[in-house]
């Protein structure tokens, strides 16, 4: 059961022509989602062989996750970690098809047990991905950050150093990142440099981050 498109999904629907065991969805509203993942048994991630993309984790699997999926990976580095320490699924390292065989064979095995894997994937969730526990982490690495560069111009004899920002769309982490600056502000000279995702434009504020959601600005 294949739902979904993309740049391969004509490709793949002429390999598979002859088969009557593969089923095409096409691209599905959001809110079919729950009852498409209810279905499955397990949930596939994959990524191309890559050492930028493998520092990733792609947001399907946090998604795949949340609803307590076994998961079964081609992929390499961050994701590849997370699989085998959640003990939630296999995984192989990305473009390796037979491994990807191999691997959705012992998942369908009398051997494999799905609803371990299924329950080891949830509890990851709820131990590493809740949102609260993952902000709070966010901002206690930032806390760290800043700390460290009020002692580096504290100590410094050079002045003021610069800072860049280079920071993906987040509304939660954007009030508290500000506060951080303020507090630094007199120390460092700095410059945020803020990707919107919407239009991947650039946008530099000296003081406060902007945020935009939907090309729309909502808050500084």
């Amino acid at each position: 059961h294949i739902v979904g498109s993309g740049i391969e999904l004509e490709r793949i629907q002429e390999m598979s022509k002859d088969l009557n065991n593969v089923i095409f969805y096409g691209r599905r509203p959001v809110e079919d989602m729950p009852i498409l993942y209810e279905k499955a048994d397990a949930m596939l991630v994959t990524l191309a062989s890559d050492p930028v993309l493998s520092l990733t984790l792609p947001g399907k699997v946090q998604s795949y996750m949340a609803v307590g999926k076994p998961i079964i990976g081609a992929i390499d580095g961050e994701t590849m970690a997370i699989i085998k320490e959640a003990k939630c699924g296999f995984c192989g390292e990305a473009e390796d098809v037979r491994k990807l065989v191999k691997n959705i064979k012992m998942f369908i095995s009398n051997e494999t047990d799905r609803v371990e894997m299924a329950n080891n994937s949830f509890d990851y969730y709820k131990k590493n991905f809740d949102r609260n526990k993952f902000m709070n982490a966010i901002l206690n690495s930032l806390y760290l950050c800043f700390k460290n560069i009020e002692r580096k111009t504290e100590m410094s004899s050079m002045g003021k150093k610069k800072v860049l920002f280079i920071l993906a769309d987040n509304v939660y982490l954007t009030p508290y990142l500000n506060k951080y600056i303020e507090r630094v502000q007199s120390k460092c000279d700095f410059k945020v440099m803020y990707w919107d995702k919407n239009d991947n434009e650039i946008i530099q504020s000296d003081k406060y981050i902007r945020f935009y959601e939907h090309n729309k600005l909502i808050g500084y």
